[in-house]
């Protein structure tokens, strides 16, 4: 054999370690949801002593609602509970960080790990 044909043989060898390695690998990964923590409240809203999310205050809010939907899940005069069990089903959700997603697009709220989340 000469030089040529033994590199030939080594890369094949190589590349095919390397395509069953990834094979094994691409078949145990599993994709996980997008983004893994979620915050609270949506951006700029406070947590009250009761862990209720209250509606900025500051009228240069950008995240501000003028005034709380009727339909939201926990909805008090100035914000809503996070934790209200409506979430799940809010909107035809099939969960609470579904219908919390729902909830911030139809509103036009950011809300971190929510607004973002990929697997609804």
């Amino acid at each position: 054999m000469d030089f040529y044909t033994i590199i030939i043989v080594v890369a094949l060898v190589f590349l095919i370690i390397s395509l069953t390695l990834f094979g094994v690998y691409y078949r145990t990964f599993s994709l996980k949801p997008f983004p893994e923590t979620q915050d609270f409240c949506p951006k700029l809203w406070t947590v009250d002593s009761s862990g209720n999310c209250i509606n900025p205050t500051t009228d240069n809010s950008y995240n501000k609602l003028n005034s709380i939907p009727i339909d939201t899940p926990g909805k008090m005069s100035n914000g809503f509970s996070p934790n209200d069990s409506g979430w799940g089903l809010y909107s035809g959700a099939t969960n609470s960080i579904c219908g919390k997603k729902k909830w911030s697009d139809k509103n036009n709220i950011t809300w971190n790990g929510v607004s973002n989340y990929n697997s609804c």
